[in-house]
């Protein structure tokens, strides 16, 4: 994975608080405003190099095709890697949904205003602190108890999913905007104003301990969507 980082580093830009993170970073995330209810490469925060379109570079690998650009993906394994992770990552709400705020911290609409203002950006809940903490990285948390008490749960959850049909290429397109609708629900009841240090966003909660309950439950809910979903696009590449 580092060589495939290397190889992926300078074939487009992605610069958070002036520095380049490297193009590979953009490949695990879009950023499409709350407001949206879909996922759609018209809105802000998407582009042709953003998760999505990854996953879909993955996918043509996987299926004998050519590597799209800017992809480079060496291999039928490393694509395979790849793919593991970003359908996790596809599920993640803040890795697909965001939050775009004025300077105040009042949510601002991108779509509406056709532009973002670095200042002021939320960089997928990086640049949030819950009492300290990244936000991000809370939500990047899975829950400590997945294992065998949780089985039954998660299956049921992943029995549930309906089939996918028409493309394998569209349904990255179909999970990500489901989980536009997650990024909602992960964001609601919240409030935001400038971290003291002027760098940033503080988050608040109506209701701090009902907030992460629902957390909890809507982890295991995308943990069990991207299982079930991964294992289709595995089983329709390899029928």
């Amino acid at each position: 994975m580092e060589d495939y980082a290397k190889r992926n580093w300078f074939d487009c830009r992605y610069e958070t608080g002036g520095v380049d993170r490297g193009c590979h970073n953009t490949y695990h995330f879009a950023d499409v405003a709350i407001q949206r209810n879909a996922y759609d490469r018209n809105f802000q925060g998407t582009n042709e190099h953003d998760i999505v379109s990854a996953i879909n570079a993955a996918i043509a690998v996987l299926l004998d095709r050519p590597s799209p650009p800017p992809f480079s993906i060496i291999d039928k394994k490393e694509a395979l890697l790849l793919l593991a992770h970003l359908v996790g990552d596809l599920h993640q709400p803040l890795h697909v949904a965001a939050v775009y705020l004025d300077k105040r911290g009042n949510l601002v609409d991108p779509d509406v205003t056709h532009t973002i203002d670095p200042t002021t950006e939320t960089a997928g809940g990086n640049s949030i602190l819950d009492q300290g903490t990244n936000f991000h990285f809370e939500w990047d948390t899975i829950p400590s108890d997945l294992y065998e008490i949780a089985t039954p749960e998660l299956l049921a959850i992943a029995k549930s999913q309906d089939g996918d049909r028409g493309r394998i290429e569209n349904w990255s397109v179909i999970w990500a905007t489901d989980t536009v609708f997650a990024g909602q629900q992960a964001f609601s009841n919240t409030t935001f104003v400038p971290a003291p240090n002027g760098k940033g966003w503080t988050v608040s909660f109506t209701d701090r301990d009902a907030y992460l309950r629902g957390a909890d439950a809507l982890k295991r809910r995308q943990l069990a969507k991207a299982g079930a979903r991964l294992a289709k696009l595995l089983n329709a590449i390899w029928p």
